[in-house]
């Protein structure tokens, strides 16, 4: 249900007493607000800074003679924001025009601080940074609850960019599956946030970009946690799809990515929870959904998203995966192969686990189908290993994360497949100072 400014009059509000409608009720925002979790901080700071082994880096106590915060909104812009496809030129002005906004608990300007400084203490291995970051990410967690009382900024760009960076510290500080948790809560807040904000978020471009940040977050979400798409995401993306500016965004690719992952997220999930059990219609699904991602990509490969393979020069042949790199129209356009090629895989690895369990008896029809699964989760696993030059040192490397674990774990991939993932995943989280990778590194099957 969707948020409407209200008198909160019982049973019904004056303004949709006027319209002569039924009044929808007012949704009390209190639910959305973050739960404080401080203490539980602090405690966890006093452990880490009794326990924390010497710094690898000596000369972190004269970089703190300078201007912390001044340095964590410097990492912040360069490292992790960019002004490419599907981005236009404002949005990395708005979000620095915000930052230095004189305004009383900018919680922008807090939770892009708390980011940097995160990211600057894990790569430089400082525990005094972290004390800091995690201060600073107590109080944007503190200002941003207060935005969520507020009807008002409850639905406005900063409060959901506010939760988009907390996510983000929370991915840069993610040591172990038991903070897992609290990247969920903020994951569940951008969805309830998105749908409060409704079809109006569409008509801005800032709007549009803010929810294809927070959509690809909370399907690889679900997709990890084995649980379906939020209803209030299918419901805001099918919003705007049908808007103007979703018609034209849909005019220039050749279909919509996110809602092929809608289907493969909830298959996985109907599975995970034995919802649905027979293996022919499993199969059946699996097959339609890779047929439609095939499809997909024959009209992304005759499209301004065609990527071609080349031979890498000498020079940069020991970064490069077997001596190949991609060349892409954009970082962008990487980007979004990559997520196609992770849903590809993931498919066929369903269409591989249920093919011998078809009722019908063609036994050599059946090994054409392992055998043809098989090759495309070898090709694309290769495929997104040759692309990683294309997005490392880039503000867009994050985005390999993903993509990198599944390489990583899938056991039909050669040792030197899966190995090159996890040195990706692990020089990630050197460049990036973002944990999650190095945690997701460590966890191969």
């Amino acid at each position: 249900m969707l948020w409407k400014k209200c008198d909160q009059r019982k049973p019904g509000c004056l303004k949709c007493e006027k319209g002569q409608k039924p009044c929808p009720g007012y949704r009390n925002l209190t639910d959305l607000v973050f739960r404080d979790e401080r203490q539980r901080i602090r405690k966890k700071i006093g452990n880490e800074a009794g326990s924390s082994s010497k710094p690898r880096n000596l000369p972190i106590n004269y970089a703190l003679c300078l201007n912390i915060e001044d340095r964590a909104a410097t990492f912040f812009f360069t490292q992790y924001t960019t002004t490419g496809p599907p981005f236009c030129d404002s949005y990395q002005s708005w979000l620095a025009k915000t930052y230095h906004e004189e305004s009383p608990g900018n919680l922008v300007r807090h939770s892009i601080q708390a980011v940097g400084m995160a990211a600057i203490s894990n790569i430089s291995n400082a525990p005094k940074i972290v004390l800091r970051a995690k201060e600073r990410y107590g109080q944007a967690l503190k200002a941003t609850n207060v935005a969520l009382y507020d009807p008002d900024q409850a639905t406005a760009d900063t409060t959901l960019m506010a939760i988009l960076l907390l996510g983000l510290f929370v991915t840069i500080m993610f040591e172990s599956w038991n903070d897992s948790h609290a990247w969920t809560a903020h994951i569940e807040g951008a969805t309830a946030l998105l749908h409060l904000r409704g079809k109006g978020q569409f008509t801005r471009e800032l709007g549009i970009q803010l929810y294809i940040q927070f959509r690809q977050q909370i399907l690889q979400a679900c997709m990890h946690r084995g649980v379906p798409v939020p209803p209030a995401l299918v419901e805001i993306t099918m919003q705007f799809e049908a808007s103007r500016q979703g018609t034209q965004y849909n005019s220039l690719r050749p279909g919509s990515l996110a809602v092929l992952g809608f289907r493969l997220v909830n298959l996985s999930a109907a599975m995970n929870t034995q919802q649905i059990t027979d293996a022919n219609a499993i199969y059946r699904t699996a097959v339609d959904i890779d047929s439609d991602l095939n499809a997909w990509a024959s009209k992304s490969s005759q499209s301004d998203r065609k990527f071609h393979e080349i031979e890498a020069d000498a020079s940069k042949k020991e970064n490069n995966f077997n001596g190949r790199e991609h060349v892409y129209n954009s970082v962008w356009g990487a980007q979004v192969w990559n997520n196609w090629r992770s849903l590809t895989i993931v498919t066929n690895r369903i269409i591989l686990n249920h093919v011998d369990k078809q009722s019908f008896e063609n036994n050599e029809l059946k090994e054409i189908m392992r055998f043809h699964s098989i090759s495309v989760i070898h090709s694309l696993s290769a495929d997104i290993c040759t692309s990683t030059p294309s997005l490392s040192g880039t503000p867009r490397a994050p985005s390999m994360i993903w993509p990198l674990h599944i390489v990583s774990q899938e056991e039909l991939n050669v040792p030197n497949v899966r190995s090159w993932a996890v040195e990706q995943l692990i020089g990630i989280r050197k460049s990036m100072g973002i944990k999650q990778a190095a945690v997701l590194a460590n966890t191969m099957g």
